[in-house]
């Protein structure tokens, strides 16, 4: 296992060093990725929320995206690691966890699920995926990256709260809070049908800079639930015909 886990440092290096990476400034990190492609679809899963052109500002984390079709060959390696749980707004999962570590400042992460290993080293991420599910692993790492960055690692860091968001065309936003059933989403859709903007479904970031409390949401589709569907005319098509009742 030693050899393998060091096996993936040295193609990491090698990959670093004679890859024509592509670069992009996303909030807090600098991800350097393979394709133009990947780029694209990190602009349709992540904006409007993290992406952004800007320059880089301060010392940021890197995070190194890798196509590694051999990846699940490394499956192996860790069949007795140390299991641990994933918590992330979207996934609950089970990982598994290298037992050799080649130093205090490293680790490596098996993700069954997305086939991919993920390799941290101080102030970088690596991600190895095969091609198939390249873009996907590598978007759910940089993510929650983006996520945990904004409540642990900023100089006003922020808070998460469950609740939904919409905002208004002058840029002020609505926080609908309560409990799983109370009516957040069904809210959220009525606003948006007056005209709101959706901002975030289930979790939105809050934080206060100067006196003005911000408001961010999450990179999340908006998940929309049969019993809501229901009482919109215009979300009738999103229900299975075997599921749809009639409207009175």
């Amino acid at each position: 296992m030693e050899k393998a886990l060091n096996d993936l440092i040295k193609i990491s290096k090698k990959y670093k060093k004679q890859k024509d990476l592509e670069h992009l400034e996303v909030e807090y990190l600098s991800v350097f990725y393979e394709g133009k492609d990947f780029g694209n679809y990190l602009y349709k899963h992540l904006s409007p929320y993290f992406v952004s052109n800007g320059s880089s500002m301060g010392e940021k984390n890197k995070v190194y995206c890798f196509v590694l079709e051999s990846v699940d060959d490394y499956e192996k390696y860790f069949v007795h690691a140390k299991k641990i749980k994933h918590y992330s707004p979207s996934e609950n999962q089970v990982f598994q966890k290298a037992k050799y570590i080649i130093s205090t400042d490293e680790d490596f992460v098996y993700d069954s699920q997305n086939h991919c290993i993920i390799y941290t080293n101080r102030d970088e991420t690596i991600i190895f995926s095969n091609r198939l599910h390249y873009n996907q692993a590598c978007k759910r790492v940089i993510r929650d990256e983006l996520i945990y960055g904004l409540v642990q690692s900023q100089a006003t860091p922020s808070i998460m709260l469950h609740s939904s968001c919409a905002v208004d065309n002058t840029g002020k936003a609505i926080l609908i809070c309560g409990d799983k059933g109370a009516g957040k989403t069904t809210t959220l859709v009525n606003l948006l049908d007056l005209g709101y903007d959706l901002l975030s479904n289930d979790l939105t970031f809050v934080k206060q800079v100067d006196g003005k409390i911000w408001v961010k949401g999450t990179p999340e589709s908006i998940n929309i639930g049969l019993g809501t569907a229901s009482k919109f005319e215009q979300l009738q098509d999103i229900i299975p015909e075997n599921e749809r009742v009639e409207r009175s």
